[in-house]
């Protein structure tokens, strides 16, 4: 089988500007986050959903599930962030994201 041939090159210094790159999401996903506090918008859909459907605890529940979802999300990529900062790991980032994209 013909391995591909490329002529990228990854360097320590685009490694640090992923990582700049990841940082910066989580920082700007958590300000946003806590801005609305986890609650729906007072004008969207799961709002008017919640007083529209007869069983609203199970809207709320999934907003719920979905919010931790996401969670578990942010904490995936911090430890991906934290396993390629120096001293750098070589399997356990990847394995990392596999989670994180489960």
């Amino acid at each position: 089988m013909p391995t591909p041939k490329s002529s990228a090159t990854v360097t320590r210094e685009h490694v640090l500007a992923m990582l700049e790159a990841v940082n910066h999401l989580i920082a700007e996903t958590g300000t946003l986050f806590n801005h609305y506090q986890n609650a729906p918008s007072c004008e969207s859909i799961a709002v008017q959903e919640q007083k529209n459907f007869p069983k609203a605890e199970l809207v709320r529940d999934v907003h719920y599930r979905g919010v931790l979802s996401m969670e578990a999300a942010a904490d995936h990529l911090m430890a991906f962030a934290d396993s390629l900062t120096e001293p750098a790991k070589t399997v356990a980032p990847w394995t990392g994201v596999r989670g994180l994209l489960e």
